[in-house]
C-alpha cells in the first residue's frame, strides 16, 4: 500500500514537471453553459467520456477540473490539432508514443508503470497522449505562422514605407566580433570547472582582438574565431544581451556550450543608419512584438473566434 501511495505521488509531480516543457497556454476562463447536447468544435464531437477523463487530467496536475473547466482546455486543444493538421505539422503518433516514453524514462518509471498509476489516478493513457499531442502541435503552428509573417515583410516595402511615411531611418548598433571557445569534448565535460578558471584567466589578460590569437598561443585546444561585422538585430539572442553590455573592446562574461567554454570579444562598436540597419531594425522590432506568447495568444483568440463551437 505504501508503495503504490509513493507512486501515485510521484507521478503526480512528474505530470507537473513535464508541463513545463509541454504547456505554452492556460484554459481561457469561460462561463459554465449547459451539458445536455453534444460538444463538437468545427463539426469535430467531444465525447462527455472524454470531457471527464480530461477532467481527471485536471485534477492531477492540480489545477481547476470542473467541467467547464475540462470543457475550455478540450475546445482549445481540438482547435489546436485542427490547424496543426491544416498547417501539416501534426504530431505522427510515434513522435507522441516517444515523449510519452521520453516523459516516464526521465521521472525513473517504466511505459508500464506510468500507465498503471495514470490509470490509478482515473487517467486515461490515451487522454494524457492527447493532451501530449496539442502541447507538441502548437508550437510548431506558431512558429509556422511567425514564418509565413516574416516573409510577407519584403525589404524593398520596409524602405518604401519609411520614404514615405518621412521619418528617420533607425539606427542600430554595428559590432566587430571575436569568439573564443576553450574547447571541452563530449567525454571530457569533467573539465569545465578547470576550463572555466582558464577562460577567466584569459579574459582578465585581454587587451584588443590584434593580439587574442598571441595570447591563446601556449593554451591547449583553444579557438579564436573571428566573426567580422554583425548589426545587433544579427546576432544570437544567446549572445545579444551579453554583447550590448560589454564596452567596446571588452569581452563577454564566459557561457558553457556544447563545444566548451565560450565568450565574445568586442573588437569595436559604433552606432550606424543605413539601409541595412533600417530593415535589420524594423524586423527585430516586428519579431519582438509578435513574440511566441504574444503571437500564440492572438493567433489562438483569432482561431477560436472563427471556430464553430456547438455546446
Amino acid at each position: 500500500m505504501l508503495k503504490q501511495t509513493n507512486e501515485s505521488k510521484s507521478i503526480s509531480q512528474a505530470v507537473l514537471s513535464m508541463l513545463v516543457c509541454f504547456t505554452l497556454a492556460l484554459p481561457l476562463n469561460m462561463a459554465v453553459v449547459s451539458f445536455a447536447h453534444a460538444l463538437s468544435v468545427n463539426g469535430q464531437t467531444i465525447s462527455s467520456q472524454t470531457i471527464k477523463k480530461r477532467s481527471a487530467l485536471l485534477r492531477l496536475r492540480k489545477q481547476r477540473s470542473g467541467r467547464s473547466n475540462a470543457i475550455n482546455e478540450l475546445i482549445d486543444d481540438t482547435i489546436k490539432l485542427q490547424e496543426a493538421k491544416r498547417l501539416g505539422v501534426l504530431p505522427s503518433q510515434s513522435e507522441v508514443n516517444q515523449a510519452y516514453a521520453k516523459f516516464a524514462k526521465n521521472n525513473r518509471l517504466t511505459v508500464s508503470k506510468l500507465n498503471a498509476a495514470l490509470t490509478k489516478s482515473g487517467v486515461a493513457t490515451s487522454e494524457f497522449k492527447a493532451y501530449i499531442r496539442a502541447q507538441m502541435a502548437w508550437p510548431r503552428v506558431v512558429a509556422a505562422k511567425a514564418k509565413k509573417e516574416r516573409a510577407n515583410v519584403s525589404q524593398d516595402k520596409i524602405l518604401r514605407d519609411l520614404r514615405t511615411s518621412g521619418k528617420p531611418k533607425p539606427s542600430t548598433q554595428e559590432y566587430f566580433l571575436q569568439q573564443v571557445i576553450f574547447v571541452v569534448p563530449a567525454k571530457k565535460r569533467s573539465r569545465l570547472a578547470k576550463r572555466k578558471r582558464e577562460a577567466n584567466a584569459f579574459r582578465k589578460k585581454f587587451q584588443n582582438c590584434k593580439n587574442t590569437k598571441q595570447l591563446a598561443v601556449g593554451t591547449l585546444d583553444v579557438s579564436v574565431r573571428y566573426i567580422g561585422r554583425k548589426l545587433a538585430p544579427e546576432i544570437p539572442d544567446t549572445w545579444r544581451k551579453a554583447v550590448e553590455s560589454t564596452s567596446e573592446g571588452g569581452t563577454t562574461p564566459i557561457k558553457v556550450t556544447d563545444r566548451g567554454v565560450e565568450f565574445i570579444a568586442v573588437c569595436s562598436a559604433r552606432t550606424v543608419s543605413d539601409d541595412k540597419a533600417a530593415v535589420l531594425s524594423f524586423m527585430d522590432d516586428l519579431r519582438k512584438n509578435s513574440s511566441a506568447a504574444k503571437l500564440s495568444k492572438k493567433y489562438l483568440a483569432e482561431l477560436k473566434s472563427a471556430a464553430k463551437i456547438n455546446r
